[in-house]
């Protein structure tokens, strides 16, 4: 059921019209200020406490319902679980905005080329050395993001593992650039989600791409800390794709480009393939 679950929403983000509509965060950063705002000068607040009492109920709410559906009927709670899964995983969005980047470059049209520059890459990333790598190193950390860590924990834990990660990289990303204890806490519990999904990643990229350059570069990267992890993903990456800055491999302008949207799709294939290996042989529900 966890596949087909699976399958059928990255079907309906694939093929339906408006889904990113659907997809509202706002709430959450509203929940967020205000309860900073009526609880925030508690000491509590700033530290891993504060976080546990920004996911307390949205997360409690969730896990509530799925026992209450899975207790009346396992087919309403499978939609439940789609639902949540449909409104996390959004591997279109991230496709579509390479697309036109691509076309952007092919047809030289600057201002459109620019205006998806600044949407494809995060600031914390931007050099301005070497816009194409930018985008690139960005789309890495993205993908992750949008896709591969909804997948791992939706696989792990469910609905609850899914909505958990979203709501934590939301917030991250909506807290960048600020320091407190809050946020500092918040980022651990980021890189704590996301150190399993960086690395089974970049095996997977690895399988889709050249697999001893990817995996060299994940090791030279490797550290004991959960820091690493974006430098983990980043260097495996370009490792399975050999991207080689100022190379003209092609007389297409957006060669490396392609080939990165390509690298992208052909992972996930390679983790829906694993998934339904694992389903298949019983250690998958």
């Amino acid at each position: 059921m966890t596949l087909i679950v699976l399958l059928i929403a990255l079907v309906l983000d694939f093929f339906l019209e408006g889904m990113e509509k659907l997809r509202n965060k706002k709430w959450w950063i509203q929940f967020y200020y205000f309860l900073e705002n009526k609880i925030g000068h508690h000491a509590f607040w700033s530290g891993p406490l504060g976080v546990l009492a920004v996911l307390f109920l949205p997360m409690l709410l969730v896990i509530l319902l799925q026992v209450y559906f899975d207790y009346w009927s396992w087919l309403i709670e499978a939609i439940f679980s789609l639902l949540i899964l449909v409104y996390c995983l959004a591997p279109k969005k991230l496709d579509e905005r390479l697309e036109q980047y691509i076309t952007a470059i092919e047809t030289e049209n600057t201002e459109d080329k620019s205006k998806l520059e600044s949407e494809l890459i995060y600031e914390e990333l931007a050099t301005g050395e070497n816009i194409e790598l930018d985008v690139i190193k960005s789309t890495y950390i993205e993908a992750q993001q949008r896709i591969f860590s909804v997948i791992f924990w939706f696989l792990l834990l469910g609905a609850p593992g899914a909505i958990l990660y979203k709501l934590v990289s939301i917030l991250s990303r909506e807290l960048t650039g600020i320091r407190s204890g809050l946020v500092d806490s918040l980022f651990d519990l980021l890189h704590i989600l996301e150190w399993p999904v960086s690395r089974l990643m970049v095996l997977g990229m690895a399988l889709a791409g050249h697999l001893m350059d990817a995996l060299n570069a994940w090791r030279s990267a490797e550290a004991i800390s959960l820091d690493v992890n974006n430098k983990v993903l980043i260097n495996g990456g370009q490792g399975a794709l050999q991207y080689e800055e100022g190379e003209d491999a092609s007389e297409d302008k957006a060669y490396w480009i392609k080939e990165l949207k390509s690298l992208i799709n052909r992972t996930l294939i390679i983790w829906l393939v694993v998934v339904a290996m694992m389903t298949l042989s019983g250690n998958l529900g």
